[in-house]
């Protein structure tokens, strides 16, 4: 597993995913609130690259707060399908309804749980809840994977927002 950090600050090519109409559309709906400020900021930024013969990520969620975790979301990812993500070249795994959860994953649930693969053609883009329990799978092609991970994090958790530098 291959991570490009703060992409968004190596060239304006970049800049067209996260502030597309798409990512307006659904971070407005994920973090939809009565308020006349910002509803989120982005949070990092990065490519995800997964090489021929790279193991499955352990089950994890991408909200960094402790446990128990609110009913409300604190962080909203994108993952942009650069390449066609197949059961093959290590899809993204996940288990529905996971992220209303107020406990993260163990290292039990990691063995025992069932998992569905967000399989899709590249240019795909999947949205989730930063509660999500996911993993990004085994690649058994022997081709890379790529795509591009977007988080961002409600305006009211700025705090764990700034990931990295956006400016």
């Amino acid at each position: 597993l291959q991570r490009i950090w703060n992409i968004l600050n190596k060239d304006k090519l970049f800049h067209q995913f996260p502030l597309s109409r798409i990512h307006r559309n659904g971070l407005n709906k994920i973090f939809y609130r009565k308020t006349k400020h910002n509803l989120y900021t982005i949070s990092s930024y990065q490519a995800n690259i997964l090489h021929e013969g790279c193991d499955r990520q352990k089950l994890h969620v991408d909200t960094p707060v402790p446990e128990p975790m609110p009913e409300w979301p604190i962080k909203a990812n994108s993952i942009w399908f650069l390449d066609n993500f197949t059961e093959e070249n290590g899809a993204t795994e996940y288990i529905p309804g996971s992220h209303k959860s107020i406990y993260k994953p163990t290292p039990e649930d990691d063995k025992k749980c069932n998992v569905l693969k967000a399989c899709g053609p590249a240019g795909s883009v999947l949205f989730t809840h930063g509660a999500l329990w996911h993993r990004a799978g085994s690649n058994r092609s022997k081709n890379s994977r790529i795509g591009l991970l977007c988080s961002f994090a409600a305006s009211y958790a700025l705090e764990i927002a700034h990931e990295e530098d956006q400016s």
